[in-house]
């Protein structure tokens, strides 16, 4: 365990814990006072089972201890990261932190409880704060996006067969929105689609970020001083966009040393209904509040590009070279949705109705144009689209090396996890199988970069703001003032070495359904 500082101690503070939020496997609270969040093992069976002293599920310290070594850190960069601490508790304190919570957590999650008999949790610096080195040269209310970016690519393979080949045409989210298990879950198919998020192309950025505002899903949520406003189960963006764009409170007289980040002796009421004047009067380009953190703020904070040089040890490069295989991002299923946010027409080309005429260029399969604008390799998107493409290889030709290395790994004794650790690394497979542990390493990394997140932190940037602090917003229009941003990728759980053969049946299973809803996918090759 690492040592640990009094702040991060004090997140055992029941009284001041509140939750954030929670995924399949974990429940993540946080300690606003502290700028600390903790994210604790869910039982794998029901809540009443977990407090009976039966549960059985796996232990999470082996994974939690892969989650905060450097193993998994290092292909995102340390700037992308959070150091990350191990904490004990006990029993008692988790079942009285699962009372506290239970009220706000959704009805659907409430099936899985904390796991009692997992000692371990993460303790991690708030994604949702601006970190301290940064924070002295901020003002004002904050803002932070969490996206779920998802795979934004799709590997082009020898595929045979229906089911295979149309597993390349589409990305495998969008493919995903018509499985029976999403429909029965949402009640409208997300507009999203990874392909535009991830293509470089500030027009296809911005389809796919109102699309998460229009169908958030499980996608994205929004924070306003560390409080949800915007998520699928509630909907105050609105009004929280107008206190951050147009505060009228909160905001110091002074600060940094006697700055006044106000230049003007103006009552603030005064200035933010001069800020909304100016817009009207200077004709400006956003729509509204929505198009403005999308348009303004977020589009260039994905794609800033950060020194990737120091950051890195070596970058990876996204166009394919040597045995690479090829990628795309040609999403067949959102090809003749408008770029413009409006997305009235992305279900006609999910159902094959559109009547908007096919081009040559519609109709040919083609890969990404080595020269079309990819996310900068020093971005937040560019690096985790290169860890996501660390493996090209359809799950098909995943699983017999997983049955190979699993094979092994039994023989031996050996389970994936306890392998992966720095200390059983002396253990060297046999030469026959290094390819099959190479292969399925690079997958089980890439489906961590793959089930990410992101999230994005904004607070007005102070006069004094030196240069080196990472900034966007400003310009001609005063409505967006100069914005501090902070990236960071979360959720960076490892993957068990088994849940590749459960994807294999998943993804099958997704690909049979979309071909019964969308048989048009294929008609690019006949």
């Amino acid at each position: 365990m690492n040592n640990m500082s009094n702040s991060v101690k004090s997140v055992f503070d029941l009284e001041k814990l509140t939750y954030c939020g929670e995924g399949n496997r974990t429940i993540v609270v946080s300690n606003t006072s502290s700028g600390w969040i903790l994210r604790i093992r869910k039982s794998d069976e029901t809540a009443t089972s977990s407090h009976d002293g039966s549960s059985s599920s796996n232990c999470l310290s082996t994974l939690a201890q892969f989650s905060v070594a450097p193993y998994i850190l290092r292909y995102f960069g340390s700037r992308f990261t959070r150091k990350m601490h191990l904490l004990q508790a006990s029993p008692t304190f988790l079942r009285r932190l699962e009372e506290k919570i239970a009220p706000h957590r959704p009805d659907y999650r409430l099936i899985k409880g904390v796991d009692l008999t997992e000692p371990c949790m993460i303790a991690a610096p708030d994604a949702a704060q601006i970190p301290a080195f940064l924070s002295r040269f901020t003002y004002g209310p904050t803002i932070s996006v969490e996206i779920k970016p998802k795979f934004g690519a799709f590997p082009l393979w020898p595929a045979a067969g229906s089911v295979n080949l149309l597993k390349t045409s589409a990305s495998l989210f969008c493919l995903r929105q018509l499985h029976s298990r999403k429909l029965s879950r949402w009640r409208q198919c997300s507009m999203y689609c990874p392909c535009d998020m991830f293509s470089g192309n500030r027009g296809r950025m911005r389809r796919s970020l109102h699309a998460l505002l229009n169908t958030p899903q499980n996608n994205i949520r929004i924070h306003l001083d560390s409080e949800v406003i915007f998520s699928h189960e509630q909907d105050r963006l609105d009004s929280g966009l107008e206190r951050f764009f147009f505060p009228t409170d909160g905001l110091p007289d002074t600060v940094n040393g006697g700055h006044n980040p106000i230049a003007s002796e103006q009552p603030l009421s005064e200035l933010v209904d001069g800020h909304k004047q100016n817009c009207k009067m200077h004709a400006c380009q956003f729509v509204n509040h929505r198009d403005r953190l999308v348009g303004g703020l977020l589009v260039d904070a994905l794609l800033y590009e950060f020194d990737s040089v120091k950051d890195s040890a070596a970058p990876i490069s996204l166009h394919s070279s040597g045995d690479r295989a090829p990628f795309s991002m040609d999403c067949k299923l959102h090809k003749e949705v408008p770029l413009n946010g409006h997305l009235d027409e992305a279900e006609e080309n999910r159902n094959g109705t559109s009547t908007h005429p096919k081009t040559d260029l519609d109709r040919r399969h083609h890969e990404v144009d080595p020269l079309s604008p990819l996310p900068p390799v020093g971005s937040v998107l560019g690096r985790i689209l290169a860890v996501q493409l660390l493996s090209r290889d359809d799950i098909c030709f995943i699983v017999s090396h997983f049955e190979r290395v699993y094979k092994y790994l039994t023989s031996e004794g050996l389970t994936w996890d306890a392998y992966m650790q720095p200390s059983s690394k002396c253990v060297v497979p046999p030469t026959d199988l290094a390819e099959s542990f190479d292969i399925v390493e690079r997958y089980l990394i890439a489906l961590v970069a793959r089930d990410c997140s992101i999230m994005i932190t904004f607070q007005r940037a102070a006069p004094n703001c030196p240069s080196w602090v990472p900034t966007v917003g400003g310009g001609a229009c005063s409505c967006l003032p100069l914005m501090v941003m902070n990236p960071v990728i979360i959720d960076l759980d490892p993957k068990p070495l088994t849940s590749i053969h459960g994807r294999f049946a998943d993804e099958q299973s997704i690909a049979i359904q979309a071909l019964e809803h969308c048989p048009h996918l294929l008609y690019s090759y006949l």
